[in-house]
C-alpha cells in the first residue's frame, strides 16, 4: 500500500508529467501494485497510460512489459480474448 501511495503521488506531482521512461516504468510499477491489490481500475488506467507513453516513446521492451501486464491483468478478469490479443501483440 504504502509503494502504490507514493507512486501516485510522484505520479501526480507537476515535475513528473515529462513523457519519459521514468514516468512510464513509475506508471508500470503502480499498475502492478493496483492489481495485486485487487483494484483492477486503477490497475487498467495506470498500464494502458503507461503503455501509451511507451508506444510515444518507441520503448521496444518497456511495451512488451507493458502488454504483457495488461494480458495478466485481462485474465485476471477473465477475458481471455483480451489477454490474447495483449499477449500477441
Amino acid at each position: 500500500s504504502e509503494g502504490r501511495a507514493r507512486l501516485a503521488e510522484v505520479l501526480a506531482h507537476p515535475g513528473a508529467q515529462a513523457p519519459t521512461l521514468a514516468r512510464s516504468d513509475a506508471l508500470n510499477g503502480a499498475g502492478i501494485l493496483a492489481l495485486s491489490q485487487g483494484d483492477n481500475d486503477a490497475a487498467q488506467r495506470w498500464l494502458e497510460e503507461g503503455l501509451a507513453l511507451c508506444r510515444l516513446l518507441d520503448l521496444r521492451q518497456p511495451i512488451a512489459n507493458a502488454l504483457a501486464n495488461l494480458g495478466m491483468l485481462a485474465a485476471h478478469r477473465s477475458a481471455f480474448p483480451t489477454a490474447r490479443t495483449y499477449t500477441e501483440e
